[in-house]
């Protein structure tokens, strides 16, 4: 019995570290991303991540959150741009073979890279 009270006791004190925490989390987060949506899931990798490894009553708790906020955005924009980097590196590839010469495939793939890209926002 006394374990089935901890564990709710401990997912209270998360409760209660999410409740406090959420808003500048996201707010860090947006500071670095400047997308509301995209910082709401980095908001939500760290908490699950912090709730997998820590109490929640740890006194570090909110400093590593916001830490973790903000090295993750920069994870994620430094992923951003490896992705662009190489899928301009391929493009150039493909104009080099001939293959996309042609102004309508270009705008096309294109096209499709940007929907994709949307979406994964």
């Amino acid at each position: 019995m006394g374990d089935l009270a901890g564990q709710r006791s401990m997912e209270r004190a998360f409760e209660a570290l999410f409740v406090t925490e959420y808003s500048r989390v996201v707010g860090v987060a947006n500071r670095v991303l400047v997308d509301r949506a995209e910082a709401e899931d980095v908001a939500q990798e760290v908490f699950l991540d912090f709730h997998r490894h820590h109490s929640p009553t740890a006194p570090y708790a909110a400093a590593w959150l916001h830490r973790a906020a903000w090295h993750t955005a920069l994870n994620r924009i430094r992923g951003r741009r490896r992705r662009e980097r190489r899928e301009y590196l391929d493009a150039a590839g493909d104009r080099e073979d001939g293959w996309s010469a042609d102004p309508q495939r270009i705008a096309e793939r294109d096209y499709d890279r940007d929907v994709v890209r949307s979406a994964m926002r």
